[in-house]
């Protein structure tokens, strides 16, 4: 039910703040390379949490940024990081990546399949599901926003 509530709240989001679809945005290629760096943040937000690279993480988000998960959680970002004290070897995919933006690319709601497997103490844990991460451009270089399981 949790999961119905995440996916209608990112539709509203995406209503309020206009997202297009690829065809309605004028300059195809700044499209791309958008999209490019949007796919690098979230691909080095995970890889920061596997390496507990703390510096590269605060990169990737905005100090306010929030992650919901699949239990109905929402954590701040210093509970996030108090979160992941006990994870080990953490991996995450990203396939089926899509992205929509705002008509004036400030903000993009990126939908993707997203596996993540990880080992709290000695239990291995294993998720896989549909993901929404929203970002926002912020001195022309893309930060979490939200994050949602």
């Amino acid at each position: 039910m949790f999961r119905i509530y995440i996916i209608a709240a990112s539709l509203i989001l995406l209503a309020a703040i206009g997202c297009n679809d690829v065809e309605d945005m004028p300059d195809r290629n700044e499209l791309e390379a958008e999209k490019e760096k949007i796919e690098n943040v979230i691909v080095t937000f995970f890889r920061a949490i596997n390496e507990k690279d703390w510096q590269t993480f605060e990169e990737t988000v905005r100090p306010d940024w929030k992650y919901y998960d699949s239990g109905g959680n929402i954590f701040t970002h210093d509970d996030f990081i108090a979160a992941t004290e006990n994870i080990t070897e953490y991996e995450a995919e990203v396939t089926e990546l899509k992205i929509n933006f705002s008509d004036d690319m400030s903000m993009a709601v990126a939908g993707y399949q997203g596996e993540t497997v990880y080992r709290v103490n000695d239990e291995v844990r294993d998720f896989y599901g549909f993901r929404t991460t929203v970002l926002k451009k912020e001195n022309d270089l893309w930060v979490i926003i939200h994050h949602h399981l």
